[in-house]
C-alpha cells in the first residue's frame, strides 16, 4: 500500500484571501482518499517565478492559475509544463495565447526533435503598470545569479 502525494500548485498574482483560505481548508481536510491498494494525499504550494530550463520536470500534478493571463513568464512556464510534463491547469493559458518560440520548442522536444539548450528568464524591467505586478514579484519572484544556472 503506497502513500501517493498529488501536488497542487497555485499560480498567483496579488491574490491574498482566497489562496490562504484554500490552503487552510486543504490542511484542515487532510484528505486521504483510497485508490485501489494505495492512498492519495494532497499538498498545496504557491508557484514561484524563476528561470527555468525547458527540459526541467514539473513537480505539480495540477496548477490553479490566476496569473498567466497577464504575466508572460508564468504563462510560458505553464505552457511548457502542459506540453512536456502533462500538467493539468485550471484556467489554462492556451485560451489566452497559443504559440511562440518557447511553446514551439517545448512541443518539438516532446516530439523528439533536437532543440538547442533554451532558458526563459523573467524580464529585468517591466513596461506594464499593472497594479498587481509589484506584490506578485515581492511574494513570488526568486532572485538568482545567472552565472550559476546550469547551461
Amino acid at each position: 500500500m503506497a502513500d501517493i502525494v498529488r501536488n497542487i500548485g497555485l499560480s498567483l498574482g496579488a491574490d491574498i484571501c482566497w489562496p490562504a483560505c484554500y490552503e487552510h481548508i486543504m490542511r484542515r481536510l487532510d484528505l486521504r482518499i483510497p485508490s485501489g491498494s494505495d492512498t492519495l494525499r494532497f499538498e498545496v504550494e504557491r508557484v514561484t517565478i524563476e528561470p527555468y530550463d525547458l527540459q526541467q520536470s514539473c513537480k505539480y500534478d495540477v496548477v490553479i492559475d490566476r496569473l498567466t493571463h497577464w504575466y508572460h513568464t508564468s504563462r510560458e512556464w505553464i505552457k511548457k509544463a502542459v506540453i512536456m510534463n502533462g500538467l493539468y491547469v485550471v484556467n489554462n493559458p492556451w485560451s489566452v495565447q497559443s504559440m511562440e518560440k518557447h511553446t514551439a520548442y517545448a512541443a518539438m522536444m516532446h516530439l523528439g526533435m533536437p532543440v538547442p539548450k533554451t532558458w526563459m528568464f523573467p524580464p529585468k524591467e517591466y513596461a506594464t503598470q499593472n497594479p498587481d505586478l509589484k506584490p506578485t514579484l515581492v511574494r513570488y519572484a526568486k532572485l538568482f545569479d545567472i552565472g550559476k544556472l546550469d547551461t
